[in-house]
């Protein structure tokens, strides 16, 4: 009889040194600081870099190359590339499920985005999956202060307002404000977006005294206009 061992290459540890270690999540960090510059080649050099070392130690390393899928996915979102976008985040998003479970911060940030993408794609019923299913872990969480609220009611706002349903784009736009007075005050930037959002709103569905009611707070925050942060009616104006 002859007998064969099979060895799945499911995972696997290298040894990497605490200094590799540290480099390569700094190439991380960097990575996630260039995204706000849209300096993406460079951004894919430093996941490229960061992965060759994360992946030398699958074992202790999966929520460092979940970050790196997650990051990419981003990346690629941006540049139009929605499906490889879409398969780095579920990547992403798979792994993130088996190493700290569903009800997490990173499990948010992969359903946000899938969501997005979704939203950049027209398929609004799938962005509300999940971003409902962002909903679902936040309420686990627990937390009427964790910053994925305001995200999550903002991009609902977005998409009902890309389905021209005014009524419900107004109140998610409310909450997404309330809950950044919560977490911000009054006082910050952010606020003061999101009143110039909802004052878009107002003023689509024709409620001009509520829409100017909306610009003129906006303007006592930072005194900014409404023609200079206005809701994007163009695909994409989800965060």
């Amino acid at each position: 009889m002859l007998l064969v061992l099979c060895c799945p290459a499911i995972a696997f540890s290298q040894n990497v040194s605490p200094e590799e270690l540290e480099l390569a999540k700094a190439k991380i960090d960097k990575g996630n600081d260039l995204y706000y510059q849209s300096d993406f080649d460079e951004i894919l050099k430093l996941t490229n870099e960061a992965y060759s070392v994360f992946s030398k130690d699958t074992i202790n390393n999966d929520s460092l190359i979940a970050e790196v899928y997650y990051l990419e996915g981003r990346v690629w979102q941006r540049k139009g590339d929605f499906d490889k976008s879409e398969k780095l985040v579920e990547k992403s998003l798979l792994i993130t499920k088996k190493v700290f479970g569903e009800f997490c911060d990173q499990a948010i940030k992969c359903y946000s985005l899938l969501g997005n993408i979704q939203f950049q794609l027209y398929n609004y019923e799938k962005a509300e999956e999940h971003y409902f299913k962002c909903w679902e872990i936040l309420d686990s969480i627990g937390s009427e202060s964790h910053k994925g609220w305001p995200i999550l009611f903002s991009n609902l706002g977005s998409t009902y307002y890309a389905k021209a349903d005014y009524n419900k784009s107004a109140l998610y736009f409310e909450k997404g404000l309330n809950s950044e007075i919560i977490i911000y005050g009054f006082e910050h930037l952010e606020t003061c977006f999101s009143f110039i959002n909802l004052g878009a709103v107002k003023e689509e569905a024709g409620d001009l005294y509520a829409a100017l009611n909306s610009y003129k707070k906006a303007k006592e925050i930072f005194g900014i206009e409404k023609d200079e942060w206005k809701i994007k009616k163009e695909k994409g104006s989800v965060r």
